[in-house]
Parts: structure tokens; C-alpha cells; sequence
């Protein structure tokens, strides 16, 4: 019996030893391990858990290079900038040759906003590996981030010699031209009282590509007070534009001349779904002239929110003129591509429409917005059309 005891006491004291050696800190089921938290981390975007678990894994293993490059990344998409920089330049210094790395370094310069530094370490990358794909992609990223559209746009010529049908490259190619073209037609009638239908068609051509929509709405006076606004549209080839898109507005007069504003807006797109929740305020101080605010947050496929406020001023003249001059500011977020670092950019439009009407059956409309988007490319857009009524 005493025999049985030792026997099984010596096997508890080997396989704790077994287990101790198992999950010793060289031990390469360890680093399987951490390596596969590390990814699951970052998938969920918990940056901060992801780079704790590294950097314990890392003091017991200081010298470990694949944990060491992922706590890299963890810290550029942290905007630990300088800790990312300071492990690639430890490498770079045994190696520096190791053009991973220092298309890495490049991509976190480009997002410091070290443009002239970034760029010599693109061009190194591309003139020792000419075939090296990614470096080309960060070049242009960087001239574009750095509104050089001169040098983006000849870069991204000579890739589109090469890939012709590359959309990629269209797509970047329209971010230095930002060139596009639409058309909208629309036809309201009102079949009863306190009731109009409109019927929509939309056309826009961007990128090489042209999406159509057809769309339906209604305005519904449900009570004294208290006006409905809902549509609903479906595109056809969408690539642009949404494939799917229901929109509900509501106004609501709480005193005299002050109405409350509320609206959501649901916008269907191959790779998810977008939302944009408002609220604001409209307030009339004479029947020609009226202002309005409105707060606008939507998130988008890649659980990225953003947010815009709106204000504008109208000045009208029932069946005759009708003048909106308006401001937006605001951010617009969205995922780097290849990264997960979340990009945010501040914008600010200004816009102008005007509509008229030269008889009482025919009129004409004009429009105008300029948009500044902070370290990226500006946009502005000019349209017109004629308005006819039966």
C-alpha cells in the first residue's frame, strides 16, 4: 500500500514538472498561444488587452521578433507612434534590408504626418523591389494624405498601364481628380389633400462606374402640426450607391414659428448596412425667412461612427423663389485599408441652392457645395436643372 502511495505521488510531482516545462516561457506552445490571443484580440478590435498580453509575453522574451512586430502594429493602431517606430528602427538596425519593415515604419511616418520621410522609404522599398506592390499603394496614399495630386496621379497612371481594369486604381485615380457626374428627375403629384407622392430617379457616374436608382415618397400631414416624411429607394448595379435605402422624417411645431426635427436613415450596401440617426430645430422669423440646426450621427459596416452638425438659413417666396445657404462640420470615419486603424477625418461644407420659378409653370434650380476634409483632398460640386409645374 506504501508502494502505491510513493508510485503515485512521485507521478503527481513528474507531471507538474511536465506541465511547468510545457508552459515555460521558451516553450513554443506558449507563443502559439499568445500569438493566436493576440490575433483574436485585435479581430475585436481590443487593442489595449492585445499589447498588455505582448508585452508580458515580451519580459520574459525580450528578443522575441514576431511578438515584438505585432506589439508594433498594436502600437501604431494605438497611435503609440513613437513606441511602433522605436522597435522597427531596433530591427532595421540588425536588418536593413527587411523591407517589411520598413514599409511598416513608412505607413506610421505617413500617419504622423512625416510625409518627406515616409516617402524616401517607399522609394527605397520600390527601387530594390520593383514588384513590391504595397509600397506603391502607400506612396499614393501618402500623396494623397499630402495633397501632392500631381505626383498620386502620375503614379497611379503608371499602374493603371499596368492593371487597366485594376478598380483599385481608378478608384485612388478619382480621389486625386474627385470627377464625377450625376443626374436626378423627380414627379410630385398630390391625389388628395394634406397628402404628395414623388416618384425619383437618380444617375450617378464615378469611378468608371454608373449606378441608377428609382426611388418613392411621401409627404402626409397626419396631424395639426405634425408632418411625415418617408422614402424608400432601390438601386440597380449599385456600386456607388446604396442598394437599398429607407429614409423617415418627421416635423413637429411646438410654438409658434418652432418646430422640432427628427429623422433616421437606413442605407443598405453590399459589404452591411449604414444608419444615420438626426435631431434639430427649425425656427421661422418671418414667413420669408427661416433658420435651422441639426445634428446628425450615423454609424457605418465597419462599426465606425460619425457625426455632423447642420445649420442653414432659408429665404423664401411661395411659388416664386426659394434660396437655402447652409453649413456643415463635422468628421468622417472609416478603416484604413489594410489596417485596422480607424481614420478620422474633420470636414467642413459650405453649399448653396437656389430655385426659382420664371413663370408659374416653369422654373430652374441651382446648386453648389465646397468641402474641405482636413489632411485629405477637398471636393466641390456645381448642378442645375429645370423645374416644371402642371
Amino acid at each position: 500500500m506504501k508502494i502505491k502511495k510513493i508510485f503515485l505521488f512521485a507521478s503527481i510531482i513528474l507531471f507538474i514538472i511536465a506541465v511547468n516545462k510545457s508552459l515555460n516561457a521558451d516553450s513554443p506552445l506558449l507563443k502559439e498561444h499568445v500569438l493566436k490571443t493576440i490575433n483574436e484580440l485585435k479581430e475585436k478590435e481590443k487593442f489595449e488587452q492585445a499589447i498588455k498580453i505582448a508585452e508580458e509575453y515580451l519580459f520574459s522574451n525580450p528578443s522575441d521578433y514576431e511578438i515584438e512586430i505585432q506589439l508594433a502594429r498594436l502600437y501604431s493602431w494605438t497611435k503609440n507612434y513613437a513606441g511602433a517606430i522605436s522597435i522597427f528602427d531596433k530591427y532595421l538596425a540588425q536588418n536593413p534590408d527587411n523591407f517589411d519593415l520598413m514599409l511598416f515604419k513608412a505607413q506610421v511616418l505617413s500617419w504622423t504626418g512625416e510625409y518627406a520621410r515616409a516617402e524616401i522609404l517607399y522609394e527605397r522599398i520600390i527601387a530594390a523591389v520593383p514588384d513590391y506592390s504595397d509600397a506603391y499603394w502607400g506612396l499614393a496614399d501618402l500623396y494623397l494624405y499630402a495633397e501632392n495630386y500631381k505626383n498620386a496621379i502620375g503614379l497611379l497612371k503608371r499602374l493603371e498601364k499596368e492593371g487597366e481594369k485594376n478598380q483599385k486604381v481608378l478608384r485612388k485615380l478619382n480621389e486625386g481628380y474627385d470627377d464625377w457626374h450625376s443626374g436626378y428627375i423627380s414627379l410630385a403629384f398630390q391625389p388628395i389633400k394634406r397628402f404628395e407622392v414623388v416618384l425619383s430617379g437618380n444617375m450617378i457616374e464615378r469611378f468608371n462606374k454608373q449606378d441608377q436608382s428609382i426611388g418613392i415618397g411621401f409627404y402626409y400631414d397626419i396631424l395639426s402640426g405634425v408632418n411625415l416624411h418617408a422614402n424608400a429607394s432601390v438601386s440597380f448595379n449599385a456600386d456607388i450607391l446604396p442598394v437599398q435605402r429607407y429614409d423617415v422624417d418627421t416635423v413637429i411645431s411646438l410654438l409658434k414659428g418652432t418646430s422640432l426635427l427628427g429623422g433616421f436613415d437606413y442605407l443598405g450596401f453590399d459589404r452591411g448596412p449604414v444608419w444615420v440617426l438626426s435631431g434639430g430645430l427649425e425656427q421661422y422669423l418671418s414667413s420669408y425667412f427661416y433658420i435651422t440646426y441639426r445634428l446628425f450621427y450615423g454609424k457605418d459596416f465597419d462599426n465606425v461612427s460619425s457625426h455632423t452638425h447642420l445649420g442653414k438659413i432659408d429665404f423664401l417666396k411661395a411659388r416664386r423663389y426659394h434660396f437655402t445657404l447652409g453649413f456643415a462640420g463635422g468628421s468622417e470615419a472609416y478603416k484604413a485599408e489594410s489596417s485596422v486603424e480607424t481614420i478620422n477625418i474633420d470636414c467642413i461644407t459650405c453649399f448653396l441652392n437656389i430655385k426659382y420659378w420664371l413663370k408659374y409653370y416653369l422654373g430652374a434650380s441651382l446648386n453648389g457645395s465646397y468641402t474641405y476634409r482636413k489632411n485629405s483632398y477637398d471636393t466641390c460640386s456645381i448642378g442645375g436643372g429645370i423645374l416644371f409645374r402642371f
